[in-house]
């Protein structure tokens, strides 16, 4: 009965992402584009941008990074020292609301 359960859900979760991914790819592209702006606008990467807006909220304490190669950590460490000036998060709460789930599937 559980695999039942198991494999309906996943049969489901698999027709959700079939039926959706294609439009939320082309949104989440924009979306990225709009970031991409914004960094460029603050003379910093994507990546800087990414980990100095989750280490400018003060209920975060730490940011987990998942590099698969050295330069991708060294990038990721360098990003670390970045201070986001507050128009700057303010412009990241712009594209994508505090509390938004931009894909309804990675609601889980």
């Amino acid at each position: 009965m559980l695999r039942l359960f198991a494999n309906a859900h996943y049969d489901f979760i698999a027709f959700r992402n079939r039926a959706f991914g294609f439009q939320m790819r082309a949104e989440k592209r924009e979306l990225v584009d709009r970031l991409s702006a914004i960094a460029d606008g603050a003379g910093i990467t994507l990546v800087q941008l990414a980990l100095g807006f989750v280490l400018a909220d003060p209920a975060v304490t730490s940011a987990l990074i998942g590099p698969r190669t050295p330069d991708q950590l060294a990038s990721l460490l360098a990003a670390t020292d970045v201070a986001l000036p507050h128009d700057v998060v303010a412009a990241v709460d712009d594209v994508v609301a505090p509390g938004v789930t931009v894909n309804p599937v990675d609601n889980g």
